[in-house]
């Protein structure tokens, strides 16, 4: 998208000017075209139109419902579409129609997600070159099968000045081009992120466009949204969990389907199926878990076949902690972190309440300046005296 500027008129005319836009744009789309920049609601879907300030015709009419058309003649650039106001990465977009894209021309579900900015494009159809893989600045990351055919995926920096940042913009292309069918949105976004490719936080728009650049075409596409008949969520752990080796995690979820019935949930770490449960409630303990960061996911299968992936989970699998109870006054304790470690990370969690510490050699006085005090690091099998103010529980 381009930034529209206007001339600095005297206050007055620009009064003028803005009645007479404001007018021509209510008459616009009462009548169902647009010729000039406009965003919107129209019968219940959320519309965008905009184009250059160059030469070409360029109309977007706005059908019943999900439906748009557009026609463009030797037009320098434009987008145009319709959609959803909110984005949604659970959402399958289904689309139907015809697309006629001449030379340089797409047809895409497009959006934006904000927290971090990306601009992404789930290509469906293009014109005669496909010049959106070929750009020397469309970094290729890979390939995936999903709704019936092959999409490659690109990324690609933007840092040329526009409305918007310098932000990333995240492609998956069709190869085998379509102008009718469903799109299954999560499936890219599992993809992508296969590829270090995560959008933002914040979902904006999302709507199936119509875009083209110095080109003439015409299209008449319909969108519409299918709600996936399965759900599932991870009930248990439910957010960034920190556990002790070795750990045993409680791994449940809930799934349903309007469609038919629940067959099996699967638990997954990452791409390793960990086990299932056929009935519910559906759960299953993951026992012995070693050190490490797991990403957890659950796959509910019906009776039809159909499956769906919930979001991820994950844990972090920690050494048991050392526990040490320090009682006010004068402790002796041995250092169990391996290597040689500064004394205020080594005794971070009662710090506040550490008065003095020494060995056979050295000290460490809270009350002295840093400069006089010569113990500095605990060593891994050292023993320490250690005073405190208060009793108190070290955690190592």
């Amino acid at each position: 998208m381009k930034n529209v500027s206007y001339l600095n008129l005297p206050r007055l005319f620009q009064n003028i000017f803005v009645l007479i836009l404001v007018c021509f744009n209510s008459f616009l789309v009462e009548g169902q075209t647009l010729t000039i920049n406009e965003k919107g609601t129209h019968d219940g879907r959320f519309y965008y139109f905009w184009r250059a300030e160059s030469q070409g015709s360029i109309s977007m009419t706005l059908g019943a419902d999900g439906n748009y058309s557009t026609k463009w003649s030797n037009a320098s650039e434009f987008f145009g579409g319709k959609g959803w106001l909110q984005g949604r990465v659970d959402r399958n977009v289904c689309f139907s129609g015809t697309f006629n894209g001449g030379s340089y021309a797409l047809l895409a579900l497009y959006g934006w997600t904000r927290n971090e900015t990306i601009e992404y494009y789930v290509l469906e159809n293009h014109g005669q070159w496909n010049s959106f893989s070929n750009a020397s600045d469309m970094e290729y990351m890979g390939s995936f099968a999903c709704d019936g055919g092959t999409y490659k995926i690109y990324k690609r920096r933007i840092t040329r000045l526009t409305i918007n940042p310098p932000h990333t913009q995240y492609w998956s292309i069709r190869t085998q081009t379509r102008s009718s069918g469903t799109i299954t949105f999560s499936k890219h976004v599992e993809e992508w992120k296969k590829y270090g490719m995560n959008l933002g936080s914040t979902m904006d728009y999302q709507i199936m466009i119509t875009e083209a650049y110095q080109s003439s075409g015409n299209s008449n596409i319909t969108v519409c949204e299918s709600i996936s008949p399965l759900s599932i969520a991870y009930a248990a752990p439910y957010t960034t969990t920190t556990l002790s080796a070795p750990a045993y995690v409680n791994l449940t979820a809930t799934a349903a389907s309007t469609s038919g019935s629940i067959e099996k949930v699967e638990f997954y770490n990452g791409t390793t199926k960990l086990g299932e449960d056929l009935s519910a409630p559906y759960s299953y303990t993951w026992a012995n878990v070693a050190l490490g960061t797991y990403n957890l996911n659950a796959v509910a299968v019906d009776s039809l076949g159909v499956s769906i992936k919930s979001e991820e989970v994950s844990i972090n699998v920690l050494d048991t902690p050392n526990k040490v109870i320090l009682n006010k006054g004068w402790n002796y304790i041995g250092c169990p972190l391996v290597g040689s470690t500064p004394i205020e990370i080594a005794l971070q969690g009662v710090w506040d309440k550490v008065e003095l510490v020494k060995d056979n050699y050295s000290y460490y006085v809270n009350t002295n300046l840093p400069f006089l005090n010569t113990l500095v690091k605990l060593n891994y099998g050292s023993g320490y005296h250690i005073k405190v103010s208060e009793s108190c529980e070290l955690n190592w």
